[in-house]
């Protein structure tokens, strides 16, 4: 990670379905490691948001990020990754849409306005 610029700062990872918060990861300066969000629980508790035909918004948000040591600096790298897997599925002509929406403001991040 030598590389990069650190996160220099600490926060919560926020990812939201349909605008209801699914998953919280914590960071701080120190995380290095890959962060991961496991949906199993929230889609066991919500089996009717993945329906058939449902249509699904993912939101991905920093919160509550709280710069250190008086450096602003905010870096990270992200990939998302969708999949569909289903025990009767529809035919080969079935179309899933995929949209990826940048929506933030510099401020936000830590990084000044």
């Amino acid at each position: 990670m030598s590389n990069y610029v650190n996160i220099n700062g600490k926060g919560s990872f926020v990812l939201k379905v349909n605008s209801v918060e699914a998953a919280r990861l914590s960071f701080d300066e120190n995380t290095r490691d890959t962060l991961s969000f496991d949906l199993a629980k929230y889609i066991a508790a919500n089996p009717n948001t993945f329906k058939a035909g449902a249509s699904l918004t993912f939101n991905l948000a920093i919160e509550d990020y709280t710069p250190v040591s008086g450096n602003e600096d905010f870096k990270v790298t992200y990939s998302m990754e969708a999949a569909y897997y289903s025990s009767l599925p529809d035919s080969a002509d079935t179309q899933i849409d995929f949209k990826v929406e940048q929506k933030f403001l510099k401020n936000t991040l830590g990084m000044g306005i």
